[in-house]
């Protein structure tokens, strides 16, 4: 058998298309100059935790922050909760 051979499927997923699901979100970040490494260092969780809460995070509550980060997030961003992580602004915001 050679190389290669045998191998039905594609040998490499297709890359995923990323789109911001918390376009609120991250239009703060951007407006306020912090980066999702910063984020993540600031409320003591790993990046890729920010990185899911920017592209990932849905308003039924799928992927969304613990109440004690919430706060800190919302505190540090200077918005209330309803706006950073409200059903309205997941689809309607445009940045």
């Amino acid at each position: 058998m050679e190389f290669g051979e045998g191998t039905e499927g594609p040998r490499f997923r297709s890359p995923v298309k990323w789109s911001i699901n918390n376009k609120m979100l991250m239009g703060l970040l951007l407006a306020h100059d912090i980066k999702l490494s910063e984020l993540a260092e600031y409320l003591n969780v790993s990046p890729r935790t920010v990185q899911r809460l920017v592209y990932e995070s849905r308003p039924d509550g799928y992927r969304q922050p613990n109440k004690e980060n919430m706060k800190t997030l919302c505190e540090l961003l200077g918005v209330p909760e309803n706006i950073l992580f409200g059903e309205v602004f997941y689809e309607k915001v445009s940045i």
